[in-house]
C-alpha cells in the first residue's frame, strides 16, 4: 500500500496497461516458462504437481499390469513390494507434498492481500503454457521470485491492473446478490465512491461490510444452534452466552463454529492469530479437502489475518502499513491519498468470498 502516484491514476493506468500488455506478449511468445530449468520455483512446481495429480492413478494401475505380466517365480516378491501400504504411502506423501505446495501459494497471496483471484483472471498464454496447469496467481510468484525489487507496489499493480472495469462489474454483482439488501445498497455505494475515485471512503464502507458479515454468521450460528461450546463467554465454569464479537475473532468463531469439522477438527486460534494459524495451517497438510469452497475459506484466511493485523501508531505519520489494514481504516489514520484503487479491490474480493460461503452456510450447501 503506497500513496496514489502516477500508476493509480485510472488514465495513466490505462496507459501503463498497454505497455505491460505489450511486454506480457513478449514473454509469453518467447514461452517464459523456457526461462527456468528444473523445478526451482514455486509456480512451476505448482503445475508438476497439478499434472502428476491427474497421472497418479494411472501411474499406480500401469505399476499394477506390470506387475500381473510378470512370471509366476518372480510375482510373489514383486507383490511383497508393491502392496496395498505401498500404494497409499505414495498417495499419503504426494498429498502431503501437493498441500503444501497449494498452501503456499494461498499464504503468499494472502499476505499481499489478494484472494482467490484466479475465479476472475485467467492466464493469457500460449499452448505450452495452457497446458502447463498454471494459473495468474502463478504467474505473479514466479515474478516474485526472479525479479528482486518486485515490492508490494508493482505486485499490486501487476495483479490489479487485469481487473478491468468488466470484471470489477461483475464481482459487485455477484457479491450483491450474496447479501442481504441493506448490505447490498451500501455496497453499490461503496462502488460509486470507487469509480469517483474517492478510495477512503469505498474502502471504509467495504471493510464495515466485511466485518458486518462476520457478525451477522455469528448472530446465525447462535440462533441456530451451531455456536461452538468452546466460543461461549464462561460463567461459574458453565457456558453463558455466545461471544458476539467482531474483527479476527469473529472470522475465527465463525471458522469454528461451521469448517473445522472439514479439517478432522483443526480450528483456528484467537489468541495469537498469526501462530494460530500457521499451527492450523502445518496440520491440515495432507488432509486438505478437494472441495473450492474449502480452498476458498482457506485462501480467506490468509488475506483476513493480515487485513486485521495487529498495528499500532507508534511511528505515524512516518510508517503507514504496506497492506490495507483495518485497524487503521476504523481509527482514521489514513490520509485521503494513502487507500489506493487496489486497496478497493481486495476489500471487494475478500467480501465476495465471505459473503458468497456464508450465504452457502444459510443455505444448507455447506
Amino acid at each position: 500500500m503506497a500513496k496514489n502516484n502516477e500508476h493509480d491514476d485510472e488514465q495513466n493506468n490505462e496507459q501503463n496497461d498497454e505497455l505491460d500488455n505489450e511486454q506480457d506478449n513478449t514473454e509469453q511468445n518467447n514461452g517464459w516458462l523456457k526461462h527456468y530449468s528444473g523445478l526451482k520455483n514455486l509456480g512451476e512446481l505448482s503445475a508438476e504437481i497439478a499434472r502428476a495429480a491427474l497421472n497418479m492413478d494411472g501411474v499406480v494401475q500401469n505399476i499394477k499390469k506390470a506387475a500381473e505380466g510378470l512370471t509366476e517365480v518372480i510375482r510373489p516378491l514383486v507383490s511383497q513390494i508393491y502392496s496395498e501400504d505401498f500404494f497409499d504411502n505414495i498417495r499419503k506423501s504426494f498429498k502431503i507434498f501437493a498441500d503444501g505446495v497449494l498452501l503456499s501459494r494461498l499464504e503468499t497471496m494472502g499476505a499481499y492481500e489478494w484472494c482467490n483471484i484466479d475465479e476472475w483472471i485467467k492466464l493469457d498464454s500460449t499452448e505450452d503454457e495452457k497446458n502447463s496447469g498454471l494459473r495468474y496467481s502463478d504467474m505473479v510468484i514466479l515474478r516474485l521470485e526472479r525479479e528482486d525489487n518486485f515490492d508490494s507496489d508493482k505486485l499490486d499493480r501487476f495483479v490489479g491492473r487485469k481487473f478491468t472495469k468488466e470484471i470489477i462489474r461483475t464481482v459487485e454483482d455477484n457479491t450483491a446478490f450474496y447479501l442481504e439488501k441493506n448490505d447490498a445498497d451500501k455496497l453499490r455505494q461503496a462502488m460509486v465512491n470507487f469509480r469517483a475515485r474517492r478510495y477512503l471512503d469505498s474502502a471504509n464502507l467495504l471493510a464495515s461490510l466485511i466485518d458486518a458479515q462476520n457478525i451477522k454468521q455469528e448472530l446465525f450460528d447462535a440462533n441456530n444452534n451451531r455456536y461452538s461450546l468452546d466460543n461461549y463467554d464462561v460463567k461459574d465454569n458453565k457456558p453463558n452466552k455466545p461471544n458476539i464479537t467482531q474483527g479476527w475473532k469473529a472470522f475465527y468463531i465463525v471458522f469454528n463454529n461451521n469448517f473445522a469439522s472439514y479439517f478432522d477438527g483443526e480450528k483456528l486460534s484467537g489468541k495469537d492469530k498469526k501462530k494460530g494459524l500457521n499451527k492450523f495451517v502445518n496440520n491440515i497438510r495432507g488432509k486438505m479437502p478437494s472441495d473450492e469452497n474449502l480452498t476458498t475459506i482457506v485462501a480467506l484466511s490468509f488475506c483476513l489475518l493480515r487485513f486485521f493485523e495487529t498495528s499500532d501508531f507508534t511511528d505515524y505519520p512516518n510508517y503507514i502499513p504496506s497492506a490495507i489494514n483495518r485497524h487503521w481504516l476504523m481509527h482514521g489514520m489514513y490520509d485521503m491519498e494513502d487507500v489506493t484503487r487496489y486497496d478497493c479491490i481486495k476489500l471487494l474480493l475478500m467480501l465476495n468470498q465471505i459473503s458468497r460461503l456464508y450465504a452457502k452456510l444459510k443455505n444448507g450447501e455447506l
